[in-house]
């Protein structure tokens, strides 16, 4: 969104998939706890931090047909296992200030920001003739579908040609990851109405050189 909102004549067509406007107070919430977490328990609680937010990347219905209640041998629930797995994992290759940065500009994602609000953001993309699509994922924790509407239903007020797509999955939020029959589809069509509205916006620019130089 940022690259087509600052260079919209370069973008025949966007495609945010799982993304709002701007990040929603929820998940700003659960940035909140994790950063706080990090703050009192640094590395140990990076890695706490890392699990809480792996339980905002998927399902109910994921975690339900994945794990259940499974318990393992050594007496513990499967799920908790996985957590404290993906908690370690990050830990081996994060730091926490890193951590801390990426999250905070999460937070601060607004593309109104500096641009007189959402919908007046959105006029550049108008202006030059630049397509989008919002894809929203079913049962998306984090940035759910209504989210993503929104950025759309704010697209269309600036006179953007928008549309809404949304992956049907129970993968949740992570579903962008894993269901590329639906992806390749989604894609496909966009880059095609990207590539076709970048040939419109070149002849349009060798028109308007032709009349600049004639005059």
């Amino acid at each position: 969104l940022e690259v087509a909102l600052a260079r919209p004549e370069a973008v025949g067509h966007v495609l945010p998939i799982a993304a709002p406007a701007a990040t929603g107070a929820l998940a700003v919430a659960w940035n909140h706890i994790q950063l706080e977490v990090i703050k009192r328990l640094g590395v140990e609680g990076m890695a706490i931090a890392r699990q809480l937010a792996m339980t905002t990347y998927r399902s109910e219905v994921d975690f339900d047909g994945r794990f259940g209640r499974a318990i393992q041998s050594d007496g513990r629930f499967a799920i908790s296992s996985y957590l404290d797995h993906q908690g370690d994992k990050l830990v081996d290759r994060f730091d926490p200030d890193t951590y801390r940065v990426l999250v905070r500009i999460m937070d601060l994602h607004d593309v109104g920001r500096g641009r007189g609000g959402i919908v007046e953001a959105f006029l550049a993309l108008a202006d030059a003739g630049t397509g989008l699509t919002g894809l929203g994922i079913e049962g998306d924790l984090l940035y759910g579908p209504a989210q993503v509407r929104a950025l759309v239903d704010d697209a269309a007020a600036a006179g953007v040609d928008a549309d809404y797509r949304e992956l049907t999955s129970t993968k949740g939020h992570d579903a962008f990851l894993t269901e590329w029959d639906q992806l390749t589809v989604i894609l496909g069509e966009a880059l095609g109405d990207g590539i076709e509205r970048g040939s419109r916006h070149e002849l349009h620019a060798v028109a308007a050189g032709r009349s600049a130089g004639a005059a």
